[in-house]
């Protein structure tokens, strides 16, 4: 089974960019002097942004001292960067979800993604790591996988070989397409105007060369193996990526299991949030 790499990218170009309210906003926030009560129009104006701002917001995950009751609370309470950041995840939300007869696979990508995302929040304050981008970089890390889901018919395929065969999925991705989740998934990012810091991560996630020259990197590389240990997603448990981010970012077992132990706190009282759609 070979498939049309040419095709993927062609198709891949075809996918829309951010949803309009999310570009205008972070247009306008991008501006010194922007306006917060503009912002709070724009975004008050699509009522499924706002109502899954105001349920992020009010999660474990931030865990504010009191309910968060309007929006313009919650932008207050969650500042600035990561009101933009949070806005780029769940408008990618959407993405996860295009496909109806391809749900399954979509619930676990998505459930895999915030996984990491939270887990590299909470050990993001270990190493000098913005938490509201290691946040926004967990989310986007497997965007690729769903270009894939989006761009071909034979995915679930690569994901049974990966089970079947107890193989890294960017190893089959790479022989079977002739590049991989993490190279399209930067590709993607790119040409949707996010920023470099942000693209430039995601595509080179998997390059080990990497893991000892960007922190941000190797967080994601051990936060992503520490949830696929968990069996979250559709990826098995790379026990030699996970050893080479820790030689970088020496954590001991004892933090790890304390993050660990955090995390399962948010999963448990969570759940509605990672099952999604």
């Amino acid at each position: 089974m070979k498939f049309d790499s040419q095709m993927i990218i062609e198709k891949a170009k075809e996918i829309p960019p951010l949803p309009q309210i999310a570009t205008r906003v972070l247009s306008i926030m991008r501006k010194d002097d922007y306006s917060l009560s503009e912002v709070v129009y724009l975004v008050s104006k699509d009522l499924a942004l706002t109502a899954e701002i105001l349920k992020m917001a009010n999660s474990a995950i931030f865990s504010p001292k009191e309910e968060i009751k309007d929006l313009r609370h919650a932008i207050v309470i969650l500042g600035e960067k990561n009101l933009k950041n949070l806005l780029i995840a769940l408008s990618m939300k959407s993405y996860f979800y295009n496909d109806e007869s391809k749900i399954e696979l979509a619930k676990k990508i998505w459930e895999h993604s915030l996984c990491v995302a939270i887990l590299m929040r909470i050990l993001a304050k270990e190493v000098n790591v913005d938490t509201g981008d290691a946040f926004l970089l967990g989310i986007l890390h497997d965007i690729g996988k769903v270009i894939f889901l989006l761009t071909t018919p034979f995915y679930d395929e690569i994901v049974n070989i990966t089970k079947k065969s107890n193989t890294n999925s960017i190893e089959i991705e790479s022989n079977l397409i002739g590049f991989n989740h993490a190279e399209i998934g930067g590709y993607v990012l790119s040409k949707w105007g996010l920023p470099e810091l942000f693209y430039e991560k995601v595509y080179y996630h998997h390059v080990a060369s990497m893991y000892k020259k960007d922190d941000l990197i190797t967080l994601l590389v051990l936060s992503n193996c520490l949830v696929n240990r968990k069996n979250i997603g559709l990826n098995i448990f790379d026990e030699e990526a996970f050893n080479l981010a820790n030689e970088k970012l020496k954590f001991s077992d004892e933090l790890i299991s304390e993050a660990l132990s955090h995390f399962d706190e948010i999963y448990a009282v969570e759940k509605e949030l990672f099952e999604g759609a």
